[in-house]
């Protein structure tokens, strides 16, 4: 059987890992941090997934957390600024419905 290692256990290498498994792969999966650093410690990031990569998901049957991830039906980005300047801020509603988890439960569910 073939063997491959993944670099990184964030959205990209855990997915790539399990596609990989799914399809008959000896995958090892390296991070940085131990499980147990992922499982309780701080949220080092949160991705959001559009149309296109949800239904990679589905089609990829990797989808372990739709049922549980609320869908996001707009963004909105706001930006600081020093005292007496404007901030920036927009905000727009999408064609279709996004989802967000955090690498925390993408590392840790499924």
């Amino acid at each position: 059987m073939r063997k491959i290692l993944v670099v990184g256990a964030g959205q990209s290498g855990l997915q790539l890992a399990l596609g990989l498994q799914s399809h008959g792969y000896e995958v090892t999966l390296m991070s940085n941090r131990t499980a147990d650093e992922i499982r309780s410690g701080r949220v080092m990031s949160t991705q959001c997934m559009f149309t296109t990569a949800l239904r990679h998901e589905r089609d990829l049957q990797l989808n372990f957390w739709e049922s549980q991830a609320p869908k996001i039906e707009g963004l909105g980005v706001s930006v600081a600024a020093p005292v007496r300047t404007t901030r920036v801020r927009r905000s727009a509603r999408s064609t279709g419905w996004a989802s967000s988890t955090g690498t925390r439960s993408r590392s840790t569910s499924g």
